[in-house]
């Protein structure tokens, strides 16, 4: 591999690892939001973010209660109406809380 594309790289990383750390500190900007309009119904807590799919994990009194799910669809209009496109990829429920995969678009 040439020095040029190994500089090319390097400044490819670099942008990738800022568009990370500003995504990062959006979500968590954004949990914050929700949980101070939301809580002690329902608490979104960060818990994984890698290609594109970020995981949120949801506990609280509300669980499994009516209208438990729209919480979810909160989150993803949220995250929205900040001008991030996202939709629900999979919900998976344990007995105290719920992980849910987001599916962002660049």
């Amino acid at each position: 591999m040439n020095h040029k594309v190994k500089k090319t790289r390097k400044i490819f990383e670099k942008k990738e690892e800022k568009n990370f750390d500003k995504r990062i500190k959006f979500i968590r900007s954004l949990i914050k939001k929700f949980n101070s309009h939301r809580e002690p119904e329902i608490r979104a807590e960060f818990s994984f973010f890698k290609n594109n799919i970020l995981t949120i994990k949801f506990s609280g009194i509300s669980c499994y209660t009516c209208g438990f799910y729209d919480y979810f669809e909160d989150f993803s209009s949220g995250l929205e109406d900040y001008g991030t496109k996202a939709r629900i990829s999979r919900i998976k429920e344990y007995s105290n809380k719920v992980l849910v995969d987001y599916e962002l678009e660049n």
